[in-house]
């Protein structure tokens, strides 16, 4: 993310950065106006930013090196390409925010070239290399703040690209083009059929143990899909939000199952030869650009440095659990023979999460729908926000919004938002007042939303002159509820909820750092760091007291029963288990495909490859298994390529952290606050290393997190 600074960078006087709303999509401003927002307005801003990109091209270019600066020189190269940064994450948050207009995406693709002929000329350029490293080693650099001397020695790290010749640079951005349109076409396939697949169910009986909630909302869907009446209903199950997967673990007729399996595979029914090809494109560009391969282009400035090392993180937990596995896979195999009266060898894989949650629930003697009268939406999110500003030390406060018609205005002194659905939320220091940031809270699924739930910065606050905060941060927490029913409370399920805390995690990360300098926020750290406080965050949704401090039964307003929030204690480290096998089999395969694509990949299928590679840690199918790549998205488009082991890493960290919590109170101000100071506040302008040991002494230690998998707590 690229934005002005809070100490502006010298300008050209011809070309003046935009400041207000007639251009809103490159424009700085706390909260934008998304209903002007239309595709000629992003052409028209398009065209703009790339003429004050070229503008400080030029005055880099120009500047004396005898004359140089941190302003002049640093900052200037950080500025250079500010509005397109802005313009493209604008425009990529309405895209999966509402699956924009083909004109829209027309736009786009339209002056995408121009853009990234803008970013390539900023690295490529040999008068701007050659001025930024004899700034770098300038003696004025020893006299600056420690984050400086930082950040000039991370874009000296990201100008280490071997220098390309006009032939090379040509074949760079050719293969970089054809990329970005596989990229494209990936999620386009992915986006097409999760909104399209469904499965019809016209007969009561196929929905065997379906709670009576989930019955009334598929239900619902199908008569809004002018499917069967209230006199002869029929249920509609859409693979988008959590209906087919809750189906898949609740429901007790197997045919159901394999329907609502099936249509999950549909999103990657196409994709697995673009999926191959994406792998040998990132692996050609990563060495064009001084690498051994894509996974240590991604990691070189990540906590685990390279993909060997990340893989090798991967392989040890693995290893460590393999008795866990191994004894969890035949218990399963056990109680499913058990379960159905038959010896079973094999377990069909839309049957393997209706097995595992009904085993979780047995040993736990606890069924998780027990929860959901108790976990009534508002309640969650005023007891969580609630948790976090005591322990932190903060006033988070709703802010009106209104969602105008395109082209229009918001009403004074309401927050424009881009659907009517969205709620704006500010974020300030219980004591100062400091307004820390914004952040919108995007609820529900819909049509045209991107399915997965996720958050991210749209804008970057600048720091205050000596320190603190300036500008405040604005972010977007956007998740895939089900819709409630007008004039019925949305009840959460326990997973719901965590999905709730684990994003909010993220919006406290991306709220609170501000370093030295804008470009040290949070939002530009290691990503194997950033979701250390999204799973840290998730601790306190499986925590008796937590849960018991704001759990009420939506009806009667009875607390949730101790016994309960005890017995969820139990199926976590029942799900746990399978989780983390899950989450590391992924990453193994993220990291392997990413390292070494040529030497296990080329020349095979997909599937076949996947299949080889996992082979010692499949459960037995009765079918054969497609590649988890073919409709995995946080590996391909989100940016979790080569960065899937940081879900598995950022939880060894959590509950590490964690620890703190467990021996001094869950609820502990100081701790919280001593957790906001070291690991919050600084942003990216320290290393995540040196972060973790401002908190914690020491570097991560993986006891806590295997004590509590392997129960020896």
């Amino acid at each position: 993310m690229g934005g002005v600074m809070s100490a502006p960078a010298q300008q050209p006087a011809a070309v003046v950065a935009p400041q207000g709303a007639e251009h809103p999509f490159i424009s700085e401003s706390l909260y934008p106006n998304w209903a002007r927002m239309t595709p000629q307005q992003f052409v028209e801003d398009a065209e703009l930013g790339v003429q004050l990109a070229e503008a400080r091209l030029a005055a880099l270019q120009k500047q004396s090196p005898q004359e140089a600066t941190f302003d002049n020189t640093f900052r200037l190269y950080h500025d250079a390409t500010a509005e397109l940064d802005r313009l493209m994450q604008y425009a990529y948050h309405l895209y999966t925010a509402h699956n924009v207009n083909p004109a829209f995406m027309s736009a786009v693709n339209a002056v995408h070239p121009a853009i990234m002929a803008c970013k390539a000329e900023l690295k490529q350029n040999p008068r701007i290399r050659a001025l930024l490293s004899h700034a770098a080693t300038a003696p004025w650099v020893q006299q600056l703040s420690p984050a400086k001397q930082r950040y000039i020695a991370q874009v000296m790290q990201e100008l280490r690209a071997p220098r390309l010749k006009p032939q090379e640079q040509q074949r760079l951005q050719a293969m970089q083009r054809e990329l970005n349109e596989l990229l494209t076409a990936y999620d386009a396939n992915v986006r097409r059929a999760t909104e399209n697949a469904r499965v019809i169910i016209r007969n009561r009986a196929e929905l065997n143990g379906v709670p009576p909630r989930l019955l009334e909302h598929l239900q619902r869907a199908a008569l809004a899909q002018g499917i069967g009446t209230e006199a002869e209903p029929a249920w509609v199950i859409g693979i988008k939000g959590s209906a087919a997967g809750e189906v898949l673990r609740q429901c007790g007729v197997e045919s159901t199952r394999r329907r609502c399996w099936e249509a999950m595979q549909a999103p990657g029914k196409h994709n697995a030869e673009a999926v191959m090809r994406i792998m040998q494109l990132r692996c050609e560009i990563a060495r064009m650009e001084g690498f051994r391969n894509h996974a240590d282009k991604k990691l070189h400035d990540r906590m685990m440095g390279s993909g060997q090392k990340a893989l090798l993180f991967v392989d040890e937990m693995l290893q460590q659990l393999r008795p866990l596995y191994d004894a969890r896979e035949a218990e399963l195999l056990q109680f499913a023979s058990d379960f159905c009266g038959q010896p079973l060898t094999a377990l069909a894989p839309w049957d393997v999460e209706f097995y595992r949650a009904r085993m979780a629930e047995s040993k736990a003697r606890f069924n998780t729908a027990q929860l959901r009268p108790y976990l009534e939406q508002e309640s969650v999110l005023r007891g969580m926000m609630s948790l976090f500003s005591e322990l932190l030390g903060l006033r988070i406060t709703e802010l009106p919004a209104e969602c105008p018609q395109p082209g229009g205005v918001p009403q004074q002194g309401k927050v424009c938002v881009w659907h009517p659905q969205v709620r704006v939320f500010a974020v300030h220091d219980a004591t100062t007042g400091a307004h820390y940031g914004s952040f919108y809270l995007d609820l529900y699924s819909r049509r045209g939303k991107q399915s997965i739930s996720w958050s991210q910065t749209l804008s970057l606050g600048t720091p205050a002159e000596g320190g603190g905060v300036g500008q405040p941060h604005l972010s977007a927490m956007m998740l895939n509820l089900t819709p409630p029913q007008e004039g019925k409370p949305k009840l959460l399920s326990h997973m719901e909820t965590r999905v709730l805390f684990h994003e909010f995690g993220h919006i406290l990360h991306m709220l609170l750092g501000h370093g030295e300098l804008r470009e040290q926020a949070s939002a530009n750290q290691a990503i194997d760091f950033v979701e250390l406080p999204s799973h840290l965050a998730e601790e306190w949704a499986w925590q008796p007291e937590v849960l018991c401090s704001f759990a009420k039964h939506y009806e009667t307003g009875e607390p949730l029963p101790a016994q309960l929030a005890q017995q969820l204690s139990q199926y976590h480290r029942e799900r746990l288990e399978d989780e983390c096998l899950r989450s590391l089999l992924v990453a193994k395969l993220d990291l392997e495909l990413h390292t070494h694509y040529y030497e296990k990949f080329h020349g095979k299928t997909l599937d076949a490859a996947t299949a080889e590679l996992l082979a010692p840690w499949q459960l037995p199918s009765t079918v054969p298994l497609p590649s988890e790549f073919r409709n995995l998205p946080h590996c391909i488009t989100v940016g979790y390529d080569a960065c899937f082991y940081s879900y598995t890493f950022a939880e060894v960290m959590a509950e590490d952290v964690f620890s703190v919590f467990r021996e001094n109170g869950v609820r502990n101000a100081a701790a919280g606050r001593g957790y906001r100071r070291a690991m919050l506040e600084p942003g990216s302008s320290l290393s995540p290393a040196e972060l973790y040991r401002r908190f914690m002494g020491r570097p991560p230690q993986t006891k806590a997190f295997l004590n509590k998998l392997l129960q020896r707590q």
